[in-house]
């Protein structure tokens, strides 16, 4: 597999960074684009470098048994975290994860710039997502560097993918703009074609294994902005518990650089834990998302409606935004 330099198209009301990838196996030959589009206003934000492209392509390489060859420089950082990410890889999955070598253009340290101060994570809506906004908003952690400073919606990422229909994603994202300006949280947007992509290279059921990688080459996308970027996992410290996932507390933090670290986070709770510390909070009792299959819109109020909600969260009293 090949990973050219990537580029900063301008498409007039949004930014396209992209990287031609290269598929050699013969009964893989294909060759398209890897992007990520961001709204023009993000242009500060944006960074060129190649990690974003090779994480996310890696575990891809690593299905395919292709080598994996990088035409820019990359962080060596980074380079040492995918070597060691590939043997948890293949320790976990030796039948269908291949290391696979990774011949890099060179290295470039990754310095952190003046405006490269925000603190992110991702955000679906899901109980993983609301639990991580809980604990990390400004208003509850006390930590210098620790507190969001904004949260990141992608649109081509697993259910969420409406890269075809923006207008049911933008409704999405306005169902939870009006918390993200109470808590004093940006909310970010980012457009991809990676999970398509990818699929060529991973068998459907390793997906749901490997999607760290796709979640944190978002952030290093916006490798201009974040200095920290957490990854919302659904697992706990609890060891019946610790087995092989796509987000793992030994997978994430190896996912980062000299500049950007990585936080696997959550994982200091079970999934009922999680549920009962943010079963009082008024945000998500109104906006939880809890069946993504078969989730709508009610027409009239613009709010999201789910098949069933948790009825320990519903049924609470409501608790405002602090």
């Amino acid at each position: 597999m090949i990973i050219g330099e990537p580029r900063i198209e301008d498409q007039g009301d949004a930014l396209r960074l992209a990287a031609p990838v290269e598929y050699e196996r013969p009964d893989l030959k294909h060759r398209e684009d890897l992007w990520f589009r961001v709204p023009v206003e993000y242009r500060e934000y944006l960074s060129a470098d190649i990690d974003a492209f090779a994480m996310a392509m890696l575990p891809s390489a690593m299905c395919a048994g292709e080598r994996l060859r990088l035409e820019a420089p990359i962080s060596p950082r980074l380079a040492w975290g995918l070597r060691e990410y590939q043997h948890v890889q293949r320790c976990w999955f030796p039948d269908w994860m291949h290391e696979v070598e990774i011949e890099h253009a060179g290295f470039e340290e990754r310095r952190p710039g003046p405006g490269q101060t925000g603190v992110g994570a991702t955000f679906s809506g899901g109980l993983d997502s609301f639990y991580t906004l809980y604990r990390q908003r400004p208003q509850a952690e006390t930590l210098p560097d620790a507190a969001l400073t904004h949260c990141v919606m992608i649109n081509g990422f697993d259910k969420d993918n409406y890269v075809a229909d923006p207008a049911r994603f933008a409704r999405l994202r306005d169902n939870y703009q009006p918390l993200m300006d109470e808590l004093g949280i940006g909310l970010l947007t980012v457009e991809s074609n990676g999970m398509p992509l990818r699929r060529r290279g991973v068998p459907g059921p390793l997906m749901r294994y490997s999607f760290a990688a796709t979640l944190t080459a978002v952030g290093f996308a916006l490798g201009a902005l974040f200095r920290r970027f957490y990854i919302p996992g659904g697992m706990s410290y609890r060891p019946e518990q610790l087995v092989a996932g796509g987000s793992h507390p030994v997978l994430d933090h190896l996912l980062g650089s000299e500049s950007l670290l990585v936080v696997h986070h959550g994982a200091d709770a079970r999934r009922v834990e999680k549920t009962s510390a943010v079963a009082d909070w008024a945000p998500c009792q109104q906006t939880l998302r809890v069946c993504f299959e078969r989730e709508t819109y009610d027409e009239r109020t613009g709010r999201l409606q789910n098949c069933c909600s948790h009825a320990r969260i519903r049924s609470r009293p409501k608790k405002g935004v602090p």
